[in-house]
């Protein structure tokens, strides 16, 4: 009869040979002959994890650490399961006390790295890759994780280094191709970075990240015949906060037919400002006389309801509103798609003023209130975007904007939704600023109310955020911050000053990631020069 130790080696062959079910059938006998075994449990974790058995190998890895805490490889295997299992905070901390145990595992700072990665701590993972390279100057992922770092707080030189290193190592790697052609998007080389998405397709043609980032080239380009279309992809991006929302209706997808008295069910598929951008092409075919059904944020409805009077404005909701199983839908778009149907070049955008109507009484309402402060221009303003996939781009912080605040005979209306108390008491009380903040509107909630105020300003101020999209609808003169690169939706096109979306908006570019302070002083010049002239007329 075989040892218990010819048992384990057998077993360890087993898991060696990658006869996984051989091995976790050997450890599970092992277990019972010897339970307080730590390297019997981990090894078992390996088997079970190995099959994909997660929950349970989590649990035979947990078993072995209750008997021995000291063992790193089993904290390092404990993350790896975590991470298999969608928890990356609780991975991190189990590669943290890998590291506790033995400060000299590589396997343990890189996946530290990766966990810091995906939880957007971008520097803290580069050092922990930079560390790695140290140890193992060939580790092609460090080199390629790191590159996307570096891509992602906007250090081009150095991502552009380290991606070219892992291109060299490995020049097969799709993720490392679809970086680069980031990096060559920001440096303004769109034909260069089209290719690079390309590449990364031919080594993986169902890489989705290549595909969305070379619609999005196209797009910015300003090629709308070629991106629309490739935009499709973002169906197909990871399920996260910011990727598009599939709704779940039975009709047909509308591809561009004549509705010929037919309905057709439009619904909203991302943030509240793509709506908005939406709902101006929705608005394009309100305009040649078609039957639309426009599902929107249930902030948006009275609004819509105002505006879009030949439409059916429902809240979104599930299951989906009554009146849309009532209206003998024919076919049903995602918002995002219209375009792809209504607007294939630039040159199909029309050039209406504005498209969304606030509410009249309630601005006027706004408007005898600003009054007070006579003789000054007011100027809406809006600093943050709370994109978790671009906030750090886009947002600029409060303290920034002392320049623009202090220009004379304006008065500063704050327009930024979100709890900004805090900002707010700061910059009153540190900069020697005024910011007017009516606080019986919700500026999250109220969608309609802050329409209203907007009306009732000369002049918005705004990063590229729902503000933006809310204010360029209404026809207000609005100015809009944009961010360097990626950071920048790809709707703004590039190097444009004026946006074929909005003909009240102007456009102000950061020319290099981070340097808000050559874009502020630009729009600071401007507002000067902004505030001597007449008043133009309100919308």
């Amino acid at each position: 009869m075989a040892t218990p130790h010819q048992l384990y080696a057998e077993a360890v062959a087993h898991f060696k040979a990658g006869r996984s079910a051989e091995a976790e059938a050997l450890c599970q006998k092992l277990a019972k002959l010897q339970p307080a075994n730590a390297d019997v449990h981990n090894l078992l974790g390996l088997a079970l994890r190995r099959r994909g058995k997660h929950d349970e190998a989590l649990a035979s890895f947990k078993r072995a650490l209750e008997l021995n805490a000291k063992l790193a490889p089993v904290h390092l295997n404990c993350g790896l399961t975590l991470f298999d299992l969608g928890h990356v905070e609780e991975a991190e901390h189990s590669f943290r006390q890998a590291l506790a145990c033995d400060p000299q595992s590589t396997p343990a700072r890189f996946h530290l790295g990766v966990a810091l990665h995906q939880r957007a701590r971008f520097e803290e993972a580069i050092a922990c890759f930079q560390h790695v390279i140290v140890k193992e100057p060939r580790h092609v992922n460090t080199h390629a994780l790191m590159g996307l770092g570096f891509l992602l707080l906007g250090r081009l030189t150095e991502a552009k280094t380290s991606l070219e290193t892992a291109a060299a190592l490995n020049p097969d790697l799709a993720n490392v191709h679809d970086g680069l052609g980031i990096v060559a998007e920001d440096e303004g080389r769109f034909d260069d970075a089209i290719a690079h998405f390309q590449h990364a397709l031919s080594i993986n043609p169902d890489f989705t990240p290549a595909q969305f980032n070379r619609a999005v080239a196209l797009l910015r380009r300003g090629d709308l015949a070629r991106g629309l279309p490739a935009f499709e992809s973002r169906w197909r991006l990871p399920r996260d906060a910011s990727a598009a929302k599939m709704r779940d209706f039975s009709y047909p997808l509308w591809t561009g037919e004549h509705l010929k008295g037919k309905t057709l069910l439009i619904w909203g598929e991302q943030g509240i400002g793509d709506e908005i951008r939406d709902a101006g092409v929705v608005d394009d075919l309100l305009q040649r006389g078609d039957r639309i059904i426009l599902e929107c944020d249930p902030r948006l409805v009275s609004l819509y309801a105002r505006s879009l009077p030949l439409a059916c404005i429902v809240a979104r909701q599930d299951p989906p509103a009554a009146e849309i199983a009532a209206a003998n839908v024919t076919w049903q778009c995602p918002a995002e798609t219209l375009a792809r149907h209504v607007r294939p070049t630039l040159e199909s955008f029309p050039q209406r003023p504005k498209y969304l109507l606030a509410d009249a009484v309630h601005g006027a309402s706004y408007r005898a209130q600003l009054s007070a402060y006579k003789s000054k221009r007011v100027v809406g303003i809006s600093w943050s975007s709370q994109n978790a996939q671009f906030t750090r781009g886009k947002t600029i912080d409060l303290a920034a904007w002392a320049p623009l605040l202090k220009v004379p005979d304006c008065i500063f209306v704050d327009l930024q939704y979100g709890d900004t108390q805090t900002e707010r008491t700061a910059a009153i009380n540190n900069l020697g600023v005024d910011l007017v903040h009516l606080p019986d509107l919700d500026l999250t909630a109220n969608i309609d109310g802050l329409a209203a105020l907007m009306t009732a300003c000369d002049l918005v101020i705004t990063v590229s955020n729902s503000t933006a999209h809310l204010a360029g609808a209404l026809g207000v003169p609005t100015w809009v911050l944009l961010p360097f690169g990626h950071f920048q939706p790809w709707y703004w096109f590039s190097e444009r000053t004026d946006s074929p979306w909005y003909p009240s908006v102007q456009l102000y570019r950061q020319a290099t990631f981070g340097d808000w302070g050559n874009v502020l002083a630009r729009v600071r010049e401007d507002l000067v020069g902004w505030q001597l002239k007449p008043v133009p007329t309100s919308p």
